[in-house]
């Protein structure tokens, strides 16, 4: 559910988690399949949003650090998944593994909903789509 909808990127928390705040921020407008291929510009905008987003994460959920992970093999569109991480986590110093995945939170309606509108305060509000 969007909760920061940025200059040229919205920040969707994720209802099936590994880690509370989760994240994916996929770029807005048209099709750009890899980072290379942004625009100077464009790429300046999308790591502004991509910071707001992550102060939002932080303010709300105060992960001990933040991961960013850019895949893009399941979608070919430029997309960052931020990823906070705890103290307690599986996997201290090291990217999160199956264990964590495998055994990811989903969140009901309500949480979901709480805690993107704690998320879209911080940062400054958004719309849900």
């Amino acid at each position: 559910m969007r909760y920061w909808k940025g200059e040229v990127a919205d920040a969707y928390l994720q209802r099936v988690t590994p880690a509370l705040g989760y994240t994916a921020v996929l770029f807005r407008g048209r099709h750009v399949p890899d980072p290379v291929d942004l625009q100077p510009d464009e790429l300046v905008s999308f790591w502004s949003d991509v910071r707001i987003a992550v102060a939002a994460i932080q303010a709300v959920f105060s992960p001990c650090h933040v991961n960013y992970q850019m895949l893009g093999n399941a979608t070919p569109h430029v997309h960052v998944h931020v990823v906070p991480r705890y103290l307690d986590d599986p996997s201290p110093g090291l990217p999160l593994g199956d264990r964590a995945w495998d055994s990811a939170r989903h969140l009901t309606d309500s949480e979901l909903e709480g805690q993107v509108a704690a998320l879209s305060k911080v940062s400054g509000g958004a719309t849900s789509a």
